[in-house]
């Protein structure tokens, strides 16, 4: 099971293109500021634009379900903090 602040980003990533492309482009740096583990880097590290393809895809790259995922999305900080 991923954990909250994983979630958080890869739910934030979906919904907003600019914060995907600095998470595709920098995944370690995402990580650091948002003190994931070393699986949790692991798992964003190999994360791709065909990832955001469909929730369903997302959840299973991070070790999740699609439903945590779109739970996630309504999360305050999901929807207003930016990576």
């Amino acid at each position: 099971m991923a954990s909250e602040e994983l979630l958080i980003i890869v739910g934030h990533a979906w919904q907003c293109s600019d914060c995907r492309r600095k998470l595709l482009q920098s995944p370690e740096e995402i990580a650091r500021s948002h003190f994931l583990d070393s699986e949790e880097t692991g798992m964003l590290k190999k994360l791709t634009a065909d990832d955001f393809l469909s929730v369903k895809r997302l959840a299973e790259v991070v070790g999740s379900t699609s439903s945590e995922i779109y739970d996630i999305m309504n999360h305050p900080r999901c929807r207003l903090r930016h990576l």
